[in-house]
């Protein structure tokens, strides 16, 4: 009994007045002080989010001025700049877009979500849109199910339109989209 007492009175005594070494409660015993932060230099509380990061657009490129020269007459003359290279993505577009005016629906489609996603053009949902609508006339089911996913969450310029989504998840799903089936189901 009195070597469980002495036992039990030294191992308070550690635990009291010697320090932890778990990092854990370390950790806790120190005093919390503020984040500062890089911009401003006041204190902030650690909990504090940052506002949002927004991606920037690129400025837009200059147009080339057009380069003026003095023949051997003496009278100035433009000549015309060289035509940029186009990069194999937007050689990919310009085609997708030849094949979706000569009946091609997945075409349409591809063309659709270039606009969509906004990577080689400008995001432009309402150029996405008529895509989709060309390529759901053309019996492209991936085309459908995107129309009406935008007119679901009305994107852009696109009114929020719940039967218009409906029917085109209804078309999607009749040309064989299984994702368009399942949206159908979902909003029934």
């Amino acid at each position: 009994m009195l070597r469980l007492s002495i036992t039990l009175g030294l191992s308070c005594v550690l635990l009291l007045g010697a320090e932890s070494t778990n990092p854990y409660i370390q950790a806790s015993k120190k005093k919390k002080d503020p984040h500062v932060t890089s911009t401003h230099g006041k204190p902030v509380p650690r909990y504090q989010l940052l506002p949002p990061v927004t991606a920037k657009k690129p400025k837009p490129k200059p147009k080339p001025k057009p380069k003026v020269i003095i023949d051997e007459n003496g009278k100035e003359v433009i000549v015309q700049p060289e035509e940029q290279k186009l990069s194999p993505q937007e050689l990919e577009l310009k085609e997708a877009k030849m094949k979706c005016i000569d009946d091609d629906g997945a075409w349409c489609w591809k063309v659709g979500m270039y606009y969509l996603e906004g990577k080689i053009v400008d995001q432009d949902y309402d150029e996405a849109l008529k895509a989709f609508e060309a390529g759901c006339a053309k019996k492209s089911g991936g085309a459908c199910y995107n129309a009406g996913y935008l007119y679901e969450f009305g994107r852009g310029d696109i009114p929020y339109d719940y039967k218009k989504a409906q029917d085109f998840f209804l078309k999607s799903c009749n040309y064989g989209y299984e994702m368009g089936c399942n949206a159908w189901r979902d909003m029934r």
